[in-house]
């Protein structure tokens, strides 16, 4: 039996789970924009808590995600994208780094927070497996034609060529393939030869010896031997200047703000930092932003008034407009570094252009059932109950109360956990590789409170649930 996940409840009373609110998955180990945290997956909502205080730092429901893209960042660690636009509609994107553990948890830590997202309707993209990916060995860095000794490739061995002369042999090396090789090869060529001639003219003067007298010598011709001597012709490369040219980076333009169709806002454009303050019959906001924002005027029938003040001393345009029902009914402009606008609007009647719509509540997720063949047992009407049921074997743990048990079995086994109230956590795990369901539920007093179930081949079914 394979090693078995345990969780400890930690700080599980600073979550806030409503009432009908069960944890599904928790991630200890989950790294945001720095900070240590632990993810905890419900079955409404996601929840990022500080690691070592438990304090809720961010809490989303699954409706307000609207993508989820999982991959890999430099150092080959899981990574979780997602961007969350909130009832404010002011978009946000969180990047989650599930940090190395033994034994891979981490990536199953991802997979585990893909298929919850997936499940409750979210959009989940996968932008690789970066398991392929890796250092590559120096060896590998050398080229195919170095490796086998290729001899037209500087650095490799360089065949000698004898050279024979008067019963000698000299050995002689080709020209490298520098610039200087080839006059070097032929002033040593040379010399060779001034010596193969000298040698032949002074054996050609011992073997002719003296002359008889009265008979004038005659001068004897030196003998000149002449080697063919191979050569390699030298390409010269031209060296071609390379000229980098600096890319030239665009200035960031603001991306422009929709305008809601219904009542007042305020639309701020700038590409730097700008601060004020507005105020109409007792409302009174504070202004301090870099970039594009949008600000409602909850009120009408009143004057707005403020001042928007550049923060830099940039000729840069800012705008400031004002709109009504989606229309354009104010606006005013400055270049001047530091330039300031002054607001003194008279606005009137909120416009509401479009009637807000009607949600229409989503449809019930459906309750997993446990397979058809197997006969259920009843649960008993006291007490805190696991029902497993399964067309196969199991094994995992079950914990309350501080206590773990070791469970296995096969079909539908019922097991009782001495609690009255607090968290319930299990971990059931398939015994083959089949795609049939393997469904756990948690029962107080004859009332079914959480389903967990998995069809995955050795697939687990996870839950914590309060009783």
């Amino acid at each position: 039996m394979g090693k078995t996940k345990r969780t400890t409840e930690g700080h599980m009373d600073k979550l806030n789970l409503a009432g009908d609110e069960t944890v599904l998955k928790r991630i200890p180990r989950v790294i945001m924009s720095g900070g240590r945290y632990e993810a905890v997956l419900t079955s409404q909502r996601l929840i990022l808590a500080e690691r070592d205080t438990g304090e809720v730092k961010e809490a989303f429901p699954y409706s307000a995600i609207s993508l989820a893209v999982s991959g890999y960042n430099s150092i080959r660690e899981p990574t979780l994208r997602i961007l969350v636009t909130p009832a404010s509609g002011e978009q946000r994107t969180l990047e989650l780094v599930f940090v190395h553990q033994p034994g891979g948890l981490n990536v199953q830590g991802l997979e585990f927070c893909s298929d919850i997202l997936r499940e409750h309707g979210v959009a989940v993209q996968k932008t690789g497996t970066g398991q392929a990916a890796g250092i590559v060995p120096r060896s590998m860095a050398i080229s195919p034609s170095m490796q086998g000794g290729d001899s037209s490739r500087p650095g490799a061995p360089t065949p000698r060529l004898p050279i024979r002369g008067s019963g000698a042999i000299i050995d002689q090396l080709p020209p490298e393939s520098s610039p200087g090789g080839s006059w070097l090869y032929a002033i040593g060529a040379l010399i060779v030869i001034v010596l193969i001639i000298a040698a032949g003219t002074s054996l050609a003067g011992q073997g002719s010896g003296h002359s008889p007298a009265g008979d004038t010598p005659q001068p004897t011709a030196p003998v000149v031997v002449l080697t063919a001597v191979q050569t390699f012709p030298v390409a010269v490369t031209p060296y071609i200047p390379v000229t980098t040219q600096e890319a030239v980076t665009p200035a960031t333009l603001p991306t422009e703000i929709s305008i809601p169709p219904n009542g007042f806002f305020l639309r701020i454009t700038y590409v730097g930092k700008y601060q004020g303050s507005l105020k109409a019959r007792g409302w009174t906001t504070v202004v301090n932003n870099t970039g594009p924002s949008l600000i409602q005027i909850p009120t009408e029938e009143t004057l707005l008034e403020g001042a928007i003040e550049k923060g830099d001393g940039s000729g840069d345009r800012m705008d400031v407009e004002m709109f009504n029902g989606g229309v354009l009914v104010w606006k005013e402009s400055t270049a001047k570094p530091r330039g300031t606008i002054d607001l003194h609007i008279d606005i009137g009647k909120a416009i509401i252009s479009q009637p807000q719509p009607t949600l229409t509540p989503a449809p019930p997720t459906p309750v997993p059932t446990p397979d058809a063949a197997l006969i259920l047992h009843p649960v008993p009407a006291s007490g805190v109950w696991v029902r497993i049921a399964y067309a196969g074997n199991f094994t995992g743990t079950l914990s309350s109360n501080g206590m773990a048990r070791e469970v296995s079995g096969s079909a539908v086994q019922l097991y009782q956990l001495p609690i009255a109230s607090g968290q319930v956590d299990g971990y059931i795990t398939k015994g083959d590789g089949s795609a049939r369901i393997l469904v756990t539920e948690v029962y107080k007093d004859g009332t079914r409170l959480s389903v967990a179930s998995t069809t995955r081949p050795d697939g687990v079914a996870e839950f914590h649930t309060m009783v």
